[in-house]
């Protein structure tokens, strides 16, 4: 019995719990879309798969690529919160691909302990509204890790049942806007399709990886990203019913938009997701915990790039090979090797790494350096500065790298560290600067304080010491690199401040460091115990000035209230009762006070303005902030500004003095630039400086050196210079006269005494101290100091010895060892890595990288008798190029041999290749080209004797391949050049040989003669010599090529005459075997400058070819000038030539032009060609036509018969075409010439570029040109084809008033009378007496198609007005059919006090029987005086199918602006007219316009009226449009003032009995916004009407909307009515129908005050009929004190009744539940069932109580349960009486427990 009541208890709880879970689920309010599809207190277990597929579509069928299986568990305890687990995870790769093309996936290595680690943590996410998306994992996860289970995520964000709700979508990748596609439907969606854009995601953004610092092509990963097309497409299948996800899969495409064909064929990465429901069920587990701390975003994050297998043996191998790489003859491999070596650098940790920098420096110290300082991670720098800590501390090589490390711009934790390291080991000041760069910008970019940076703190605060009583140098550089880092220190230790505080005071430390400890607060925020104490510094009256003002700059960075009245009592302190020391300091502190205080009154910057005006605020005299002018004895401060747009820079300086010395002790300068809302310090350069009085004397003293040598100077010059010059030394030198000065007698004697006199004041005194900083945007780079410059001069002479001694030195020792020496530079000058993420979680990784590789292998053996030189180079770059050469050179008495021994083996001279891999973990696999289309050619072609060279060309092309992408990812790709020996050579030689021959009669001629001859040694050897030799005494080069085995003589002669009577020339012959082949000669003679000459002559036997050109020129009694050119060719001649006379009286121009030709001599068969190209012809017109009887000259004759039938037909439409027939000419072709050119029978002969010597004319001559009357000339040229003949003429045609002329002709003619016309043209000037000017211009062009002419006539009168008339005449007749003509008048005329003026235009045009004119007239009229004007113009169009008259009228008077335009259009049958006036008055603007068109009885009209003034403005539109049965109307008003804007809208339509109206008024005020519509419907059988009104104002908002609808019997009718109040919301609704024979009634209020909530529903529906019916009551009612809830449902169909009644109540610490269900169907036959629950007093109760009767049957059923504490009290009663069976059974059960 025990058991039984146990096992009761637990069906009872579990039932409670079941209820709780089922009320939850359904009446849980969402806080994400997520909500109804992932519901709480579920579980949900997928079936996860990603793979990834790299490759080159359409090139090779190649893969590679990771794949992730994984079971993923969803657990929801509470709404929009998940906890996700993965657990069997596999990890595979591709190994190999099958025959259809698909991937074959094998385990991948690390695959158990990638399975670890994904089942290791649990992923708790969060999800808020539509995008937000929070991962809390736990802290030992793995970045890698979570990338993939921020993938699982990404795929497991499924659309909302909203779909409205999904344009932007959470993913992996940012948010993405999203276009939504449903695929199928039920109750909702059950299969969708989303698509994205990638590139439209907020984080879809290229991260960069580490590359090389030192690169110059950097930085490219955004728009190298832009590159790549990446899209993805997911599709979704739920459950109908449940709403969650059943199956889900994604693809995500990125493929390199480069050389890629359809952006689907190229360098791709496609991604696979799939999703599969396995199953779901419920759980229990309510508890979400998660750490904030964890929290982490959706997007993607980078992952470090390390290699799975940490081992340097592949790198140490890839190192030994580059550093033998030059022993082989794999050269060109040389870029990709370093490239190799530095990207597994890149993969390796630092634990590993480190260890194998010593071994990698003995393999080779060069590569090494090279390979580490382009590597760019932080192991790479680390492993750098564990080799030079192998340094000698002194060595200032590692100073300068450590330096250079630290300027790096993204420093990481463990660059800080191995920094940290350094700076322990060497405190020099390049190391701690580099260390304080690293630290501070770390903490920018971290934005907290790292245990690294927490280290520094501590070890500059050791350095520090308690008070700065150490070492003062390493104190003063440790204030400085604090200053640097102020913020960092601050945040890390803040007592730092106090360590300050107490340094500024430090009695026994110099001044130099108590000013770096106050200026160490310049990046720290002032306290009140810094700010207290800063001011005490700044007032103390008997401080050093520099210390004093550095305080008061600390407290200007951010001023306070008592700051400023510290600079009150600065400025009004008194000075008569102090000492006269404390007096000057005092004086030098107020001076520059003062004039920092002036400038910040006086800035432009608005925040500047702000503290100004509180400084004057507290100074209450503004004249106390006045500026002094003593600029070479007082402090100051300097400031000066300049801005543009929204970008401002300023720069101001400080110049602080010591009243001990004249020279300013501290100089500053720094600029500020303030643009885009940042301020930034841009540059700041500062020089402090004492003890520079004596030298400075010595130098610019009275007596010093410069004064006394320029004054001794000057006058040692003045007694060798004229007097003017003496009168300015004299001035010059006044200031540095000396009484005692006297002329020297040796300037450089004195000079010398004063140089030395210097050196020896220089020595006598003490060194000088001084100092200069430079600050780059706020940070300081470094400091100097003048004792550091002796050191620094020490080093650079050491260094120079070592570069310029040493090094050469030890380097020709090694070149002359022996030739195996070697010198190769890797440089990488382009590096950009980036990756971007992909819905896998792996990233997708993209590089473009360059390398640069040259380098040298070589070098020189000398022999004892110093006449051998042997020298090997090679050089190699990426783009691959080799030589080598091994050559011996043997010197003897005037002959020089230079020996090459011929090559061994191929040497490569160019090669370029391009190569796709496909690149795994494990190895790189080289892709194989495709076989169609490829190409692989190698040809060999001999280069000279005993030497080829070949080619080898490999490519592929894609041809009519669509499905591949373009060159050069389609396949491998190479083009290289070698040479190779043939083995007939085995050594060429070279020999240099001069000698002086003696030539000609007895010897007397001096010939200098250089022989060279190459030979080339082997069984068949070959010569070839070439001489040169010269003539001293005949001016004469010539020289001589011979190559006895190939028959070549060939030589060049160069000879220079000088003749009196034919003047000098030079002569250039070129000659084969003596006979001269070409001749170039040129001439110039010059006597007296009356007779000159100059000729250029070419001569070419061979071709019959002699051409000169000469230009000569005669100055005696009269000036003739004569360019004239003879050339000779076969069979013609050619002379022409120009004469220019001219002398006082004429100017004679005179041409001559002879050409002859007998070209039918040259060329005999021309009458041939044309019989044979006749018979052709007539061949081609006889051809047989295939499948037909008819030939071509059928076809092509009756084409010509058919057009001209066509041509004849359609003469009678169009009369046009029958005027084009008439008047087309006949074509009639021309005989043959007489003579032809060579271009008729296809010569062509080949341009010759041809040099004129240099020849210069002069920039201006003076040319007297007599004085012309009429000038004419004329031409004429006749021919077979064309005869052409022009006139000219032109001048001075006065007879009583001045009067000039111009007129041209010319008349063609041909036989072809297409190209016949004549043209003339005149062009008259007179000059009346009247003082009018008079101008004629006319022209006319007269051809068998057209005529044309024009005429223009302007005058010009002037007398007591200007007047100016003018006529333009233009007509144009055709005998085609076209007819034109336009005439225009004009006249103006000005006055002193108006001005006016009209025009008329006529215009007509005849097409055809078409005809259309046009008229246009305009006058205007202007009188400044009165401040009038008026113009008017009227414009008619007349055609047979328009009409068009514009009458517009303009005038201004009285200040009054008025236009007016009319126009009609006439088209018979519409017309149109349109009215527009704008008008202008007292401020006023009004604009009309109206405009209507009619045809027939149907019109269209609108008309806008606009006023706009000072105080409101005013618009009116009205459009309408009507026949006699349909009209359409709108009306748009609206006004606006000062206080409101109102719209008010009208329209209407009423087409075929159907009617509509809208009417809708707006108005804006300061009371508020009232807003109302009404639109009104009617099409019989339909009618429809909607109101709506809405209002807002100060106190609430109101809107009401009333809509009906009828549909013959059948109605439909919606009230709504709501308000918000900041008291009271309320929402009412009433909906009434009545469609067909169905009638409903639904009401809805709704309350919500302070009150509470009140909530009512009230439904009445009718089906069919009214024994069919259903009937609601729903009331809920929330207040301050309990809910009480209210269902009431009444179902009748037919004669079956159901009513359910429920009353839910809940009060503080109670509840109650009772409710009744009751079924009716007759009287044999009911239900009814009554339960009541309730909780009060800690005690649950419950009771059930169930009635049933069917015909003779009858069930009743009594249930009661208590709950009080641990007791449960439970009785139960069921009895079933039948006829067939009766029965009674009755159980009574009670339990009691207690527990202690």
């Amino acid at each position: 019995m025990g058991d039984t009541k146990l096992c009761l208890l637990l069906l009872l709880g579990t039932y409670a719990l079941a209820q709780q879970d089922i009320g939850n689920s359904e009446g849980q309010s969402p806080t994400c879309l997520l909500a109804k599809r992932f519901k709480n207190f579920r579980r949900f277990l997928y079936q996860y798969e990603a793979e990834t597929l790299n490759g080159v579509n359409g090139a090779t069928n190649l893969k590679n690529g990771p794949k992730v299986t994984c079971k993923v568990e969803i657990d929801v305890p509470q709404t929009c919160s998940f906890i996700l687990r993965t657990t069997e995870c596999a990890l595979s790769e591709v190994v190999d691909v099958d025959a259809e093309g698909s991937a074959v996936f094998a385990p991948a290595a690390g695959a158990e302990a990638f399975q670890t680690a994904m089942a290791k943590n649990t992923l708790k996410v969060m999800v808020e509204g539509q995008t937000g998306v929070k991962l809390f994992p736990e802290e030992d996860e793995t970045t890698t890790i979570l990338n993939i289970k921020r993938g699982i995520v990404s795929a497991l964000i499924v659309p909302a049942l909203e779909e409205e709700k999904n344009k932007d979508m959470a993913t992996l990748h940012g948010v993405c806007g999203t276009n939504f596609a449903v695929n199928a439907r039920e109750d909702i969606a059950t299969d969708v399709t989303v698509t994205r854009d990638l590139s439209k995601c907020d984080s879809f953004v290229a991260q960069r990886d580490h590359t090389s610092p030192l690169a110059i092509i950097s930085g490219m990963q955004y728009p190298l990203s832009k590159l790549i097309s990446s899209t993805q497409t997911c599709n979704y299948k739920f459950d109908n019913q449940k709403k969650h996800m059943t199956a889900g899969s994604c693809t995500e495409k990125h493929i390199f938009l480069p050389f890629s064909h359809q952006t689907e064929y190229g360098v791709s990465t496609l991604v696979k997701q799939t999703l599969t429901l396995l199953e779901t069920s419920k759980i229990n587990e309510r508890v979400f915990n998660h750490n904030e701390a964890n929290l982490k975003g959706l997007p993607m994050e980078a992952a470090e790039d390390k290699a799975a297998v940490q081992t340097a043996d592949v790198a140490l191998a890839t190192l030994r090979e580059l550093s033998i790489l030059s022993k082989t003859n794999q050269g060109h491999q040389r870029a990709s090797t370093f490239q190799r070596l530095v990207a597994e650098l890149r993969g390796l940790k630092g634990e590993t790494m480190s260890p194998a920098v010593p071994e990698m420096v003995s393999v080779s110290d060069a590569l090494t350096w090279q390979a580490l300082a382009q590597c760019g991670t932080p192991e790479c720098s680390s492993a750098m500065l564990q080799h030079l800590r192998t340094f000698e501390p002194e060595a200032m090589e590692v100073d300068a790298a450590v330096y250079a490390l630290g300027l790096l711009p993204n420093p990481s934790r463990l660059l800080v560290k191995d920094m940290l390291s350094m700076a322990q080991y060497k405190q020099s000041k390049p190391i701690m600067f580099a260390l304080g760069n690293v630290v501070r910008k770390l903490y920018q970019a971290e934005g907290k304080v790292t245990p690294e940076i927490a280290a520094v703190s501590e070890f500059l605060a050791s350095l520090l010491g308690a008070d700065c009583a150490g070492e003062k140098e390493l104190t003063f550089l440790t204030l400085r690199i604090i200053g640097n880092i102020g913020e960092a220190m601050e945040a890390a230790d803040a007592t730092v401040k106090t360590t300050l505080l107490k340094c500024m005071r430090q009695p026994t430390t110099t001044l130099q460091v108590q000013l770096a400890a106050i200026q160490a607060f310049r990046r720290m925020s002032v306290t009140d115990e810094v700010r207290s104490n800063l001011q005490r510094v700044s007032s103390y009256a008997k401080g050093a000035v520099q210390k004093r003002l550095a305080a008061y700059l600390i407290l200007m960075r951010t001023p306070e209230a008592s700051d400023l009245e510290l600079v009150k009592k600065i400025l009004k302190a008194s000075m008569q009762e102090q000492k006269p020391d404390v007096q000057e300091q005092n004086a030098q502190v107020k001076a520059f006070v003062t004039s920092h205080i002036y400038n910040i009154i006086h800035s432009n910057d608005p925040e500047t303005i702000k503290l100004g005006e509180k400084i004057l605020d507290v100074l209450a005299d503004p004249t106390i902030a006045t500026t002094h002018g003593d600029y070479t004895t007082m402090s100051r401060n300097y400031k000066m500004d300049a801005a543009m747009n929204n970008i401002k820079t300023s720069m101001q300086g400080n110049m602080i003095f010591d009243p001990t010395s004249q020279l300013p002790k501290e100089i500053m300068l720094e600029t500020t630039l303030k643009a885009f809302g940042y301020n930034m310090d841009m540059w700041e350069i500062g020089m402090e400086g004492k003890e520079f009085e004596p030298t400075v004397e010595a130098l610019f003293g009275k007596n010093g050196f410069f004064p006394d040598t320029i004054s001794k100077a000057m006058y040692w010059a003045g007694d060798k210079m004229p007097d003017q010059v003496n009168e300015v030394l004299k001035n010059f030198a006044a200031p540095l006269k000396n009484e005692k000065t006297k002329v020297p007698e040796n300037i450089m004697r004195e000079i010398i005494r004063n140089f030395n006199k210097l050196a020896k004041d220089l020595q006598a005194q003490e060194s000088p101290e001084a100092m200069a900083y430079l600050r780059i945007m706020g940070t300081e780079l470094g400091y100097i100091k003048g004792s550091e410059l002796k050191g620094i001069a020490q080093y650079a002479a050491m260094y120079a010895e070592i570069l310029l001694k040493d090094i050469p030195t030890k380097f020709m020792q090694k070149m002359v060892a022996g030739t195996d020496n070697e010198v190769f530079v890797h440089y990488i000058f382009m590096d950009n890595k980036f990756s971007l993420s992909t819905a896998s979680g792996f990233p997708l990784k993209f590089s473009l990288s360059g390398t640069f590789a040259p380098g040298a292998k070589g070098g020189l053996r000398f022999h004892r008798n110093m006449q051998e030189v042997s020298f090997m180079p090679s050089m190699h770059t990426n783009m691959y190029h080799e030589s080598a050469v091994n050559a011996k050179i043997t010197m003897d008495q005037n002959q020089i041999k230079l020996s090459i021994p011929a090559p061994q083996g191929s040497t490569q001279l160019f090669r370029v290749s391009n190569r796709m891999l496909t690149v795994t973990s494990g190895q790189a696999t080289l892709i194989p080209p495709m076989d169609e289309g490829r190409t692989n050619v190698v040809n060999c072609s001999p280069l000279f004797s005993g030497v080829k060279y070949c080619t080898t060309v490999r490519y592929n092309i894609a041809g009519d391949n669509a499905a591949a992408p373009y060159f050069p990812l389609n396949g491998e790709t190479k083009f290289a050049l070698d040479i190779q020996p043939t083995g007939e050579v085995s050594e060429y030689t070279a020999t240099f040989a001069y000698d002086l021959l003696s030539e000609g009669k007895e010897g007397r001629q001096k010939v200098d003669t250089m022989r060279m001859t190459l030979r080339a040694e082997g069984a068949k050897p070959t010569e070839a010599t070439a001489t040169m030799k010269y003539n001293r005494n005949r001016n004469v080069l010539t020289t001589n090529v011979q190559i006895p085995d190939y028959d070549v003589e060939a030589g060049i002669r160069i000879g220079l005459t000088d003749s009196r009577a034919n003047g000098k020339s030079i002569t250039i012959d070129i000659t084969n075997k003596n006979i001269p082949q070409l001749s170039l000669i040129g001439r110039a003679k010059l006597e007296a400058m009356t007779d000159s000459m100059l000729q250029v002559q070419l001569v070419v036997p061979a071709l019959k070819t002699d051409a000169a050109i000469t230009a000569t020129m005669k100055s005696a009694e009269e000036l003739t000038l004569e360019l004239r050119s003879d050339i000779k060719l076969p069979k013609t001649t050619s002379i022409q030539g120009v004469i220019f006379k001219y002398n006082e009286n004429k100017v004679e121009v005179q041409l001559v032009s002879d050409m002859g030709s007998e070209i039918q001599k040259l060329i005999p068969h021309t009458e041939a060609l044309q019989a044979w190209l006749k018979q052709l012809s007539e061949d081609i017109l006889d051809k047989q036509v295939v499948n037909t009887d008819m030939k071509l000259r059928h076809i092509f004759t009756k084409s010509l018969e058919a057009g001209n039938n066509w041509m004849n037909k359609i003469t009678f439409d169009v009369p046009m075409v029958k005027t084009l027939k008439d008047n087309m000419p006949e074509l009639a072709m021309p005989a043959m010439p007489e003579k032809t050119v060579p271009e008729i029978v296809g010569l062509e002969l080949a341009s010759k570029e041809v040099k004129v010597p240099t020849f210069s004319i002069p920039n201006d001559y003076e040319l007297t040109v007599p004085l012309f009357g009429m000038v004419e000339v004329s031409a004429k040229v006749n021919s077979n084809y064309y005869n052409w003949e022009g006139m000219v003429s032109g001048g001075n045609n006065s007879v009583e008033s001045p009067s000039y002329i111009a007129k041209f002709k010319v008349v063609a003619d041909s036989p072809i009378e297409l190209l016949a016309f004549t043209s003339e043209g005149t062009a008259f000037i007179t000059d009346m007496p009247e003082d009018s000017l008079n101008a004629i211009l006319n022209g006319s062009l007269s051809h068998k198609l057209i005529d044309t002419s024009f005429e223009v006539m302007e005058t010009v009168s002037m007398s007591d007005k200007v007047r100016a008339t003018g006529n333009h005449k233009i007509q144009v007749f055709s005998p085609l059919g076209l007819q034109t003509s336009l005439d225009i008048t004009s006249q103006a005329s000005l006055a002193s006090d108006m001005l006016i003026g009209d025009a008329n235009m006529d215009g007509s045009v005849t097409l055809g029987s078409v005809t259309a004119s046009t008229t246009y007239s305009q006058s205007f009229s202007f009188e400044p005086m009165k401040k009038e004007a008026r113009a008017e113009s009227t414009l008619r169009v007349n055609s047979p199918i328009l009409e068009i008259i514009n009458k517009l009228k303009a005038g201004y008077a009285n200040e009054q602006l008025l236009i007016e335009s009319n126009t009609n259009l006439n088209n018979d049958p519409i017309k149109h007219t349109t009215k527009f006036s704008i008008g202008y008055k007292e401020a006023q603007l009004t604009i009309q316009s109206d405009s209507v068109t009619k045809a027939e009885e149907k019109m269209i009209r609108s008309q806008v009226d606009f006023t706009a003034s000072r105080d409101e403005a005013i618009i009116r539109v009205e459009n309408q449009a009507d026949d006699t049965e349909n009209r359409a109307y709108s009306l748009l008003s609206g006004a606006l003032n000062p206080t409101s804007l109102e719209i008010n809208a009208d329209a209407s339509v009423n087409v075929l009995g159907s009617r509509a109206s809208h009417k809708a008024a707006l108005t804006l005020s300061q009371e508020g916004l009232a807003t109302s519509a009404t639109t009104t419907a009617q099409s019989s059988p339909i009618t429809f009407e909607n109101v709506f009104n809405g209002g807002v104002d100060t106190t609430r908002a109101h809107v009401s909307i009333n809509t009906k609808g009828a549909f013959k019997e059948n109605t439909a009718e919606l009230n709504l009515e709501g308000k918000v109040a900041s008291s009271e919301v309320y929402l009412n609704s009433m909906f009434k129908g009545n469609l067909f024979d169905a009638n409903t009634m639904n009401r809805v209020n709704l309350k919500v005050n302070e009150d509470g909530l009140d909530l009512t529903n009230k439904l009445t529906e009718n089906l069919f009929n009214k024994e069919n019916t259903y009937k609601h009551d729903i009331s809920v009612d929330i207040q301050r004190s309990g809910v009480a809830v209210n269902v009431k449902n009444d179902l009748k169909i037919t004669e079956i009744n159901f009513v359910n009644e429920a009353m839910f109540k809940v009060e503080d610490y109670k509840m109650e539940l009772t409710g009744s269900l009751k079924g009716v169907s007759s009287e044999e036959a009911n239900f009814k069932h009554t339960y009541e629950i309730s909780f009060a007093d800690m005690t649950t109760t419950a009771k059930c109580n169930t009635n049933g009767k069917y015909a003779l049957s009858q069930m009743t059923q009594t249930a009661d349960l208590e709950i009080a504490g641990l007791s449960t009290k439970f009785n139960s009663v069921a009895s079933i009486n039948s006829q067939n069976y009766p029965g009674d059974s009755t159980e009574l059960g009670q339990h009691y427990q207690h527990c202690r």
